[in-house]
């Protein structure tokens, strides 16, 4: 349908790979190791030179830290990103640009730390 792009469904692909393997894995399942933590580093990469990125982390999610804090504010945007998409929601047209997984408007990048 066009309405997200590529790396969008990628995103959403390793969520459900993560929540997959947390839901047939009795113990011993960690965000902090493993394939957890990769697809984690995966889903949060095109996010770290975003402050937008940053804010929702340490505002919305300050007590949580490590991978765990990272997939929630991953799952925040994308779920921010998606209720934009339904309140500008129009009729589908073959003129529709998808939905992209870093927004135009987050275009500036952060300033590094020295």
């Amino acid at each position: 349908m066009g309405l997200i792009d590529a790396a969008f469904v990628r995103a959403l692909h390793l969520f459900r790979r993560i929540r997959n393997s947390f839901a047939h894995e009795v113990s011993g399942a960690s965000l902090e190791s493993g394939s957890h933590a990769d697809r984690i580093r995966e889903i949060v990469a095109p996010f770290e030179n975003f402050q937008e990125y940053d804010k929702i982390r340490e505002v919305v999610f300050p007590s949580i830290g490590g991978n765990k804090s990272d997939l929630f504010a991953a799952a925040a945007i994308m779920i921010i990103l998606l209720e934009e998409a339904i309140a500008d929601a129009k009729e589908l047209s073959t003129y529709h640009s998808p939905i992209a997984y870093i927004p135009e408007y987050w275009r500036t990048k952060k300033e590094k730390k020295s």
